[in-house]
């Protein structure tokens, strides 16, 4: 992965990224569910094999989204190049997969104001 800013170009490896949540992202994002403003909710069930590689592709692709606000190994949340649309991507364990083989949710939120209704699609 890989961000632009004033300072330059910065790298990021998804395999070397915490692999717990950073503090704050959930009630951050929670907190700027403006009035006005909806959410999109992709969930995907996924099996307990991931193909290795599958997230961190998925993350890297989302550069081409917007700009990167936080980012975790398995998720990121970034400002979309739509004005005023959000969104966050990540995979979570269910632990819900046969014989608890931990199967696993992939989850994308979009965010914005309902006028953006037709852009978040």
């Amino acid at each position: 992965l890989a961000a632009t800013n004033e300072q330059g170009r910065r790298w990021m490896m998804p395999m070397r990224l915490p692999e717990k949540l950073p503090d704050g992202v959930l009630q951050s994002w929670e907190q700027t569910f403006q009035p006005g403003e909806e959410q999109l909710t992709l969930l995907a069930d996924l099996p307990a094999h991931v193909p290795p590689g599958l997230v961190e592709r998925l993350l890297a692709d989302c550069h081409s989204l917007g700009a990167y606000q936080s980012f975790w190994r398995r998720g990121v949340t970034l400002h979309a190049h739509v004005e005023g649309l959000r969104l966050m991507v990540w995979m979570d364990a269910t632990g819900e997969g046969k014989a608890s083989g931990r199967s696993h949710r992939l989850e994308l939120k979009v965010r914005g104001s309902t006028a953006k209704r037709r852009e978040m699609a």
